[in-house]
């Protein structure tokens, strides 16, 4: 039995039992909330209809939510120029790297992209320790790679010294600042 005797019942019926909703239904519809009387349809809340094209997904490679993108594994046009910066410096400081060191150098390279643009987007402690914990990981490939005692070497960096010149650095950008704050409690 409805509510209210003289509101006009819900014209949905129960999936299981098959009986008629016993709720009142929504003004301006035939049905009550449960069964979809206050949805709009095709209309705005004003009963205008919608333009052509409006609701549904964002398309496809939107990035209209992004804030700091670190946790997306594609590089915007700033970060990519940014990564291929970046690359040139470190294939420069390395001295003739192999197919692995390059390999190795382009995963850091993108990660020190991802890390520079999200820094400057201030993004949550998390974030950044997340990009943090991402490189640190990186150390483990570093034994697959071979060591570089060679004369030709001489002069260039090797990528485990590159790798742990980022891992500094982050390093200071997110504890850094923690440091401050408990000293000054």
């Amino acid at each position: 039995m409805p509510l209210n005797p003289h509101a006009r019942q819900c014209k949905g019926k129960s999936r299981r039992t098959g009986k008629p909703c016993r709720n009142p239904a929504v003004v301006g519809s035939d049905y009550c909330r449960l069964h979809g009387g206050g949805a709009l349809g095709n209309r705005s809340r004003t009963g205008m209809p919608k333009p052509p094209g409006s609701g549904g997904p964002p398309p496809k490679g939107s990035q209209n939510a992004r804030r700091h993108g670190v946790y997306s594994e594609n590089l915007t046009p700033e970060e990519q120029s940014a990564y291929e910066g970046i690359l040139a410096g470190y294939i420069r400081k390395v001295h003739k790297p192999s197919a692995k060191e390059r390999r190795f150098l382009e995963r850091v390279a993108f990660l020190e992209a991802k890390w520079n643009t999200a820094a400057a987007a201030n993004p949550p402690y998390r974030a950044l320790n997340l990009l943090h914990r991402l490189t640190w990981n990186e150390t483990e490939s570093l034994y697959d790679l071979p060591r570089r005692q060679t004369p030709d070497a001489a002069g260039g960096k090797t990528p485990s010294e590159i790798l742990y010149a980022l891992v500094r650095r982050m390093y200071a950008r997110i504890y850094t600042p923690l440091a401050v704050i408990d000293t000054e409690t």
